[in-house]
């Protein structure tokens, strides 16, 4: 097939196609060049990396961070308390005095929140006990030793033992350009989260949230480019056609228009709202899915699986611009239930692993780590109280009398029916 050309040349076919998909003097056709780049798609999952990245993924993921820093500052509102085999009070005790200084560079609340941010990302609290001499029980200062850093040297034995030095040799803190230090086993005592197959190491909650984390980031990821590299939001293009096909606008015409887009029409002051061409013109939006790609549900999903995993409410938490569920009492309850479920139950053992080392426990004396005080349990101890003191007054009613004048019941029987021990 045959072509002419406007000067009348006899023009070929393959060069017809080089006039019509390259560019050149041709006012009304000039191509858009589109540098792609293609991209292969496969079957392989990309997932974050956890082990020796702890502390980065908590540094660079806002909920995770959210959520451990959350629980510990909860478990750091505790107040330590001592008491004797009777139940009383411990005055001047020495060891509430050196947990509320636990060292020269640390309060006590500091202390606290850094030994849970610890067990929830490597699942493991090392506490080295510092002490002058063998003789102290009570230590002279209390560090937390980074989980990242300790090697926990096993003898090899587990099962048939019943002195920790005979499961394990000592600990080992490794250094940044100098030698490592080692650390002797009754120095250290060790809090884990449980791990199923082995009963010294605990396995950090992270794994486990290697999916979630993994989808979450790169939700957000996705979103950040979508919302700062998305180039522009549409394009403007000719509409024009003629007996060859569509017809380009000339560069004077394209700078002529878009001219006229960002200085005389707009929404300001002096700005015209309705846009007039001479030329036939068509818009072609450049935008984004975001809401069928499901990124904020993404997000969302992840913050839920987090929360889930580290014993927290999701009362506890902002829900977003809904603002469904962010009430006073919504909010009380997460705090509350919380603190029943997660931070106390650990305080006791974290209490105890303490007393048990520091002999306080052969001489029949506990340690507690309190949260009574808080409002969000306070509302608990008063119901008690009250409880209580119904059931007094009720036992009081139903025993008076007893005698001569006769009651309603014998002690057996009143304490049977009010639900006294």
């Amino acid at each position: 097939m045959n072509f002419f050309s406007s000067n009348g040349r006899l023009l070929s076919d393959g060069s017809l196609l080089s006039r019509l998909f390259n560019r050149g003097n041709n006012r009304y056709i000039s191509q858009p060049n589109f540098n792609q780049r293609y991209l292969n798609f496969d079957k392989n999952e990309e997932w974050v990396s956890v082990e020796g990245h702890e502390m980065e993924l908590y540094n660079t993921t806002a909920e995770l961070r959210i959520v451990i820093d959350r629980l510990g500052l909860m478990f750091s509102n505790g107040i330590w308390k001592e008491r004797d085999k009777n139940g009383e009070l411990v005055e001047n005790s020495e060891a509430v005095k050196l947990l509320n200084n636990p060292n020269i560079f640390q309060s006590n609340k500091e202390f606290l929140f850094q030994a849970w941010i610890q067990r929830c990302l490597y699942a493991n609290v090392f506490e080295y006990n510092l002490k002058g001499s063998s003789f102290q029980d009570i230590p002279s200062a209390l560090w937390n030793l980074s989980p990242s850093r300790i090697i926990v040297n096993r003898t090899g034995l587990i099962w048939q033992q019943t002195d920790i030095e005979k499961i394990i040799t000592n600990y080992t803190f490794r250094m940044d350009g100098r030698a490592d230090e080692t650390f002797k086993t009754n120095d250290i005592i060790q809090y884990s989260i449980p791990n199923s197959d082995d009963p010294i190491i605990g396995e950090s909650p992270l794994v486990a949230l290697k999916m979630d984390l993994s989808n979450l980031r790169a939700a957000k990821g996705y979103s950040n480019v979508i919302l700062t590299k998305k180039g522009a939001i549409g394009m403007w293009s000719a509409d024009g056609k003629d007996a060859i096909g569509n017809i380009s606008l000339t560069p004077e015409e394209e700078k002529q228009i878009s001219k006229q887009l960002t200085d005389t029409y707009g929404l300001f002051d002096n700005q015209a709202s309705v846009f007039v061409s001479s030329k036939p013109l068509k818009w072609s939006p450049a935008t984004y899915p975001t809401k069928d790609l499901l990124l904020f549900e993404s997000i969302n999903a992840g913050k839920k699986a987090i929360i889930d995993i580290y014993g927290a409410n999701d009362n506890m938490f902002s829900r977003g611009s809904d603002g469904k569920g962010d009430t006073f009492t919504n909010v009380s309850e997460g705090d509350k239930l919380c603190y029943q479920n997660t931070i106390i139950p650990f305080a006791n053992d974290y209490a105890n692993g303490k007393a048990k080392r520091w002999g306080l426990l052969d001489k029949g004396h506990t340690l507690e780590l309190c949260y009574n005080h808080l409002p969000a349990l306070s509302d608990n101890e008063v119901a008690e109280y009250t409880a209580k003191k119904l059931k007094a007054e009720g036992y009081s009613i139903l025993v008076s009398g007893q005698g001569e004048n006769g009651g309603l019941m014998d002690d057996t029987a009143a304490r049977e029916f009010l639900d006294i021990d």
